[in-house]
C-alpha cells in the first residue's frame, strides 16, 4: 500500500481516536483524506465545509472537501476535486436514514457539480467509519451506485476500506492532472 504514513500503522493510530461524535469523525476523515490525497498531490488541500444539499433538503452535515489551492489560472469555483459527507454513526443500520443520506448525496452532486475541477466527481457518504463510495459523471449525470444498500459500504478502519479510499484518491488526482487546464 502506498500510504505516506505506513498503511496499517496509520490505521492503528486512527483507531485510538475517540469515535463518538461527528466532530471526532471529522478529525479522523481529515487525516484520512490528507493522507490519501497529499501522498499523491502535494498541492491538494483538505478543508471542512458545511454543504446544504439543496433548498429542499436543508439539512447541513459536516463535509470535507479536497481541492486545489487558490490559483489565478483556475477559477476558484472550479477547484474542488472530491467531497466526503459525514452522517451520525448510529444511523448506519437505519434504512430510512440510508435513503435520506443517499437522496441528499444525489442532490449535492446536482447542486454543486460546477464547483468541481474534474469531469467525474467522486465522493463518500460516511456513517461513522462505514463509507459508501459515489461516482458522478458530469456529462451523463449518471450516479454510481444506482441504489444504495449496506452491501455498498466499506469500513474505512479496515484494510479494504482504507485501500479503496487510496485507489479513489489516485484516480481523482490523475483526472486533476489531465484536466488541470479547466
Amino acid at each position: 500500500m502506498s500510504s505516506t504514513v505506513g498503511g496499517s500503522n496509520f490505521l492503528a493510530m486512527l483507531k485510538t481516536f475517540e469515535r463518538s461524535s461527528l466532530t471526532d469523525f471529522e478529525t479522523i476523515y481529515f487525516y484520512l483524506l490528507s493522507d490519501a490525497f497529499k501522498s499523491k498531490m502535494e498541492s491538494a488541500v483538505v478543508q471542512t465545509q458545511t454543504y446544504l444539499a439543496s433548498e429542499d433538503l436543508d439539512v447541513p452535515h459536516p463535509s470535507l472537501v479536497v481541492h486545489l489551492p487558490d490559483n489565478d489560472s483556475i477559477e476558484s469555483k472550479h477547484k474542488n476535486l472530491f467531497f466526503l459527507r459525514i452522517i451520525d454513526a448510529e444511523d448506519f443500520g437505519n434504512e430510512s436514514k440510508h435513503k435520506e443520506a443517499d437522496t441528499q448525496m444525489r442532490a449535492m452532486f446536482e447542486a454543486h457539480q460546477n464547483d468541481f475541477a474534474v469531469p467525474t466527481i467522486h465522493a463518500i457518504c460516511a456513517f461513522g467509519e462505514n463509507i459508501c463510495f459515489y461516482q458522478y459523471d458530469r456529462s451523463t449525470r449518471r450516479i454510481i451506485p444506482e441504489n444504495v444498500s449496506q452491501a455498498n459500504f466499506f469500513n474505512v478502519m479496515e484494510e479494504d476500506g482504507f485501500k479503496k479510499l487510496h485507489e479513489i484518491a489516485h484516480v481523482v488526482v490523475q483526472m486533476a492532472d489531465v484536466n488541470s487546464a479547466w
